[in-house]
């Protein structure tokens, strides 16, 4: 059975939620302070990964060589407890001002959108959720969230200055 959560994204319903993941489908941790995702063109994380990345940088945009419809994800210890979310896009660049994201997770879950095929673009930000008493969903502030990148980016040492073995 699935599980759907509605997001509100800067003024946009997006549907989205998650189900547990076919086998094979999660990625292997990389190291610590990284997120690795595969991608799936649908919105069942079935269909084989077409595309997987590794993130370690707090808002590096990451375009993938096909839309897709959902993802699966693993998740460095390092990067827990910081309000970092994943963010998908409908555009190439990241910067739509239409876009869903949800929590890190380890769990064997498929991150899906009710539109198969419909992001193009994905990146790792630190989202503090502000509850809105007139919405389910939440929003944050471009001064909140600018500050906590700042804070986090100080925090989370840069992927590319792991040693090798980490």
């Amino acid at each position: 059975m699935r599980f759907v959560q509605n997001f509100l994204a800067l003024g946009t319903l997006f549907a989205f939620g998650l189900t547990e993941a076919c086998a094979g489908a999660k990625p292997a941790i990389n190291s610590d302070y990284t997120i690795t995702v595969n991608l799936f063109g649908d919105n069942t994380c079935c269909s084989g990964a077409f595309g997987k990345t590794v993130m370690g940088n707090l808002g590096t945009c990451h375009t993938a060589s096909q839309p897709f419809g959902s993802i699966t994800e693993a998740v460095g210890q390092g990067m827990f407890g910081r309000s970092i979310k994943v963010l998908a896009y409908p555009d190439s660049s990241c910067s739509s001002s239409s876009y869903v994201y949800w929590d890190i997770s380890n769990k064997v879950e498929c991150f899906w959108s009710n539109f198969p095929d419909s992001y193009r673009s994905f990146k790792i930000q630190v989202i503090l959720a502000i509850p809105d008493p007139k919405l389910t969903q939440y929003q944050s502030t471009a001064k909140e969230l600018q500050s906590a990148e700042n804070e986090e980016e100080s925090a989370i040492p840069n992927a590319h200055q792991l040693p090798a073995s980490a």
